[in-house]
């Protein structure tokens, strides 16, 4: 009972501080915007020292602007929920309440000697730190009757899959982006991570993304830039079961990606889209392909800032959408064997 009331009391204290605006937003008539599994979620980070674009976050919202229904945000690896910062705010705008998950072990502070806290990100044998995540996102979507999209960016991706199919009916639509299902690289993906990522002498060397990312850090990035070998080879196992369980389901699944994307393997995500039903029942699953150049992290101006995102505008119309009234991404040149080229939509 002390508990119940508990987290009662600390969702109204996170429900009026955690955005500036967040207490205006007006509530569906005979419902109500708080979320039990939310709060019990981010009470599990309350006592880590995290970045400050990495904390969970819920953005409802304005005055004025009736709630419609909710989206599920899971960030990417080695990222945070700074991913879906300038996203959020559009669905707010839509009547959305924006839910960012902040994945296990990551967006940590520095050490004291200005480096990378990684050691936390899930290693050898902890796959399921992910697979709790997937069962948090069901929960949140169960924990009020508003309608719910889940989406997921990179392993994000992995996980959103996972929770639809774990509760299909909890969600009403689904949208993976450039889902991380297994590394690009062939040679990686098929000997390097599997091999190095259980050797005991080399599965705990780090590796990362190198200076570019150093530098966003320094321009306000969240996340961390280094990682070891397990902790990759952890993502890709989990990836990789979740397609291997993936069957059709009731949920709308709109997946998008990059053509030749460096970071995540197409054939995989093209796995992923056909197991779901994209080759059978492409009305109810569909798929496209952002040309090549876009990057890996496609909703982030954060990641490359310097990069002509010329992708961006389109994508967050797009998705916005996608989630405001189910309309899938259109689609050019499409293939039989493959995903079509996501279109470019103009600003009006």
């Amino acid at each position: 009972m002390w508990m119940s009331v508990k987290l009662w009391i600390v969702g109204i204290v996170l429900g009026l501080g955690s955005c500036a605006h967040q207490s205006a937003g007006r509530e569906p008539q005979g419902e109500s915007v708080s979320n039990v599994a939310w709060t019990e979620s981010v009470l599990q980070t309350k006592n880590l020292e995290l970045q400050s674009p990495c904390k969970p976050r819920r953005v409802m919202p304005p005055r004025g602007v009736a709630v419609r229904g909710k989206v599920i945000l899971i960030h990417g690896f080695t990222a945070c929920p700074q991913q879906y910062f300038e996203w959020s705010e559009r669905l707010a705008e839509a009547g959305w309440v924006s839910y960012m998950l902040l994945l296990p072990g990551h967006g940590r502070k520095p050490l004291a000697d200005g480096s990378d806290d990684y050691s936390a990100l899930p290693g050898a044998g902890q796959d399921k730190a992910y697979e709790n995540v997937a069962r948090a996102a069901v929960e949140i979507a169960r924990g009020d009757s508003l309608p719910t999209t889940v989406v997921g960016l990179s392993v994000g991706g992995a996980i959103a899959l996972d929770a639809v199919q774990r509760s299909p009916e909890d969600f009403e639509r689904a949208l993976l982006v450039s889902p991380f299902f297994a590394a690009s690289n062939t040679l990686l993906r098929s000997v390097g991570l599997p091999l190095v990522g259980h050797l005991p002498f080399l599965r705990k060397k780090r590796i990362g993304w190198g200076p570019s990312c150093v530098d966003e850090l320094k321009r306000g990035r969240g996340g961390v830039c280094n990682f070891r070998f397990d902790q990759l080879d952890t993502a890709q196992s989990y990836g990789k079961r979740v397609v291997r369980n993936t069957r059709p389901v009731t949920t709308q699944v709109q997946i998008i990606g990059i053509q030749n994307d460096g970071g995540a393997s197409n054939e995989w995500i093209l796995k992923a889209a056909k197991k779901l039903g994209w080759n059978t029942n492409p009305r109810q699953v569909e798929g496209c392909f952002y040309q090549e150049g876009a990057n890996h992290s496609l909703f982030s101006r954060f990641d490359s800032p310097d990069q002509n995102k010329f992708w961006l505008d389109s994508l967050l119309k797009s998705a916005t959408e996608f989630v405001d009234e189910s309309k899938p991404f259109s689609a050019r040149d499409p293939l039989e064997k493959s995903f079509g080229v996501c279109q470019i939509q103009s600003r009006k």
